[in-house]
């Protein structure tokens, strides 16, 4: 009688463990003998995959052929080395390995609707270079050996960094690339004497913004006597009885109405690009958007919407006023402060 071999045995476990569990979409690979998943065929019903235990000797996971609409993949204390030539499903969402012997993520492909990554525990030197999904909101790097910040880049979805347990020079905090606030709160969650470098950048940032925001206003005051003569000229060519819409602007303490062509067809952006172009409205209220508002609620009106949807009326007056939405914040200063988007799904961390 021939012996199984390896993969035969692992794959009678397996079949055997699906056809008796009660969740046939968990497989738990927990304290088996294995030093490879090479040439297994998954079910394709199974989303949720466990690996780890003492008997447990894999090493690679190079040519193995993934469950298609596995979600979570777990792996723990185990010999795994690498996550290069990993061939993920992209229907992974949750991608953890804790306390086994990865050194490098240089060159993996990771996919690419992955919200979690937890790699706590292992031996990662660097992270110069890596291409974190767009899509990751979790990341765990706890007790690697990360000594250096040069060349992190992380995701702007991120919502949580944890990074402690990690050998940083802290004097290598200038070299992270564009940081968000919230990796900026969680590196100096974890190492608070980069607080200081931070402050001092933010500082920074605001001195320039300072200066340009005042450099803007100064442009406004010299071209006020040109926007008042080309002001003039345009509702000259306004003649009586052509339907006009009248816009309030209040900007460096004075108070401007202008007229402008009006049917009730056009969108409320076609108004917004005449008062740019004819009047550079944005300039003079010192913003880089401007968006119109009705006079009685303030309430603004979406630039998409005609004015007939919204029942703006011939000859009514409407406000100008500066746009300070986060997408127009975030274009004239650099997306320094990105839209914090909330997430309701929250993670245990197992093994941790």
């Amino acid at each position: 009688m021939t012996a199984l071999t390896e993969t035969q045995k692992l794959q009678g476990e397996i079949n055997k463990q699906l056809s008796s569990s009660s969740d046939p979409t968990s497989l738990f690979l927990m304290s088996m003998d294995f030093t490879s998943l090479q040439g297994i065929e998954f079910k394709d019903n199974v989303k949720n995959m466990y690996i780890g235990g003492e008997k447990n000797k894999i090493t690679t996971l190079e040519n193995v052929i993934f469950p298609p609409n596995l979600k979570v993949l777990r792996i723990n204390d185990s010999l795994l080395n690498s996550l290069h030539n990993v061939n993920f499903p992209n229907s992974l969402e949750e991608l953890t390995v804790f306390r086994s012997q990865l050194t490098t993520l240089e060159g993996v492909t990771f996919p690419p609707n992955l919200n979690i990554l937890g790699l706590n525990g292992n031996k990662i030197t660097t992270l110069k270079g890596v291409v974190f999904p767009s899509t990751v909101y979790q990341l765990y790097l706890d007790d690697n050996q990360l000594t250096s910040f040069e060349g992190m880049k992380f995701p702007l979805s991120l919502m949580g960094l944890s990074i402690k347990g990690n050998p940083f020079v802290p004097e290598t905090i200038s070299s992270l690339k564009n940081p968000s606030e919230v990796v900026i709160r969680d590196i100096v969650r974890a190492y608070p004497q980069t607080a200081q470098y931070f402050e001092s950048q933010r500082e920074l940032e605001e001195l320039q913004y300072a200066k340009i925001t005042n450099h803007i206003r100064s442009i406004a005051t010299f071209l006020q006597p040109l926007i008042d003569e080309r002001k003039s000229k345009e509702e000259a060519k306004l003649t009586e009885g052509n339907p006009q819409l009248f816009i309030r602007n209040t900007s460096n303490g004075t108070t401007t109405t202008y007229s402008i062509p009006f049917t009730t067809s056009q969108t409320i952006q076609t108004a917004i690009d005449y008062l740019e172009q004819n009047y550079l409205l944005s300039v003079m209220n010192s913003c880089v958007k401007i968006k119109l508002t009705r006079r009685s609620n303030n309430m603004v009106l979406n630039p998409l919407h005609t004015f007939a949807d919204v029942g703006i009326q011939n000859k009514e007056t409407l406000n100008a006023v500066p746009d300070n939405s986060t997408t127009a914040v975030q274009s004239s200063r650099g997306g320094r402060n990105k839209t914090k988007r909330r997430r309701k799904r929250k993670h245990s961390r197992s093994g941790k």
